[in-house]
């Protein structure tokens, strides 16, 4: 049996950096009859939303064949969100007399309140150890396929709004591992982490849990850089 081989049990944490998210949505609010009769607003928005710097961790159990590994892992991510910026266009109907507008805007703000976006990730890791002949250092590659659970939660005063979607997720990254002892490894690596897009019921400048917009397609990009050092034990 190889040096290497055998069940493990893995650890890591580091930063996440969390590229610029591309969505877009629209919405459709009815307002009450009034001297001119009902009047509908329908609006597409065409933004980005970024973010700061996040931390994750994530653990890991999995099988070492030598020069393969095969695991299974559970990570969390967690990123705050530094501003929203977009064009939007809102259409006005008027049902007397007939009447139609159309506005456009630019915007760029800061979130209200406290908002922020987690991924919960449950992934299936291969990694490939690259053999230099050399006992205490190898190099590796990884890929990863999996599901996440991707959450935008809005801490407003005196309440807090949450919206989720799970969505398949996947990874590939490279780094390098340092054996430290016959059952000890540390390592270092990059991952790149990306998921299909999220659908979320939101609006980051209207209150988010406002009933009187019809919010449809909404749809967010998701992925990102990873930088990572974890700690591999031998069973």
């Amino acid at each position: 049996m190889p040096a290497y081989a055998g069940v493990y049990l893995r650890g890591a944490a580091g930063a996440g950096f969390l590229n610029t998210s591309d969505y877009t949505y629209n919405w459709k609010n009815i307002v009450p009859p009034g001297i001119t009769g009902a009047k509908a607003i329908t609006g597409e928005d065409n933004g980005h939303t970024d973010f700061k710097t996040g931390c994750l961790v994530n653990g890991a159990i999995g099988y070492d064949f030598g020069s393969f590994r095969v695991e299974g892992e559970i990570g969390y991510q967690n990123n705050e969100i530094k501003s929203f910026r977009g064009d939007v266009v809102e259409q006005a109907s008027f049902a007397y007399p007939p009447f139609n507008s159309t506005d456009t805007a630019s915007y760029s703000q800061k979130p209200s309140g406290d908002v922020k976006q987690t991924i919960l990730s449950c992934m299936v890791n291969l990694y490939f150890d690259l053999d230099l002949k050399s006992k205490q250092v190898r190099p590796y590659v990884i890929g990863g396929l999996g599901n996440a659970s991707v959450s935008r939660d809005y801490r407003l005063p005196g309440k807090t709004v949450s919206f989720s979607e799970s969505v398949f997720a996947w990874q590939v990254g490279a780094g390098l591992a340092f054996r430290v002892s016959n059952k000890s490894t540390i390592d270092i690596g990059y991952r790149y982490f990306a998921t299909d897009d999220v659908h979320f019921n939101d609006n980051h400048y209207i209150n988010p849990d406002n009933a009187s917009y019809a919010q449809t397609g909404m749809k967010d990009s998701v992925s990102g850089h990873q930088l990572i050092a974890g700690f591999r034990y031998a069973l």
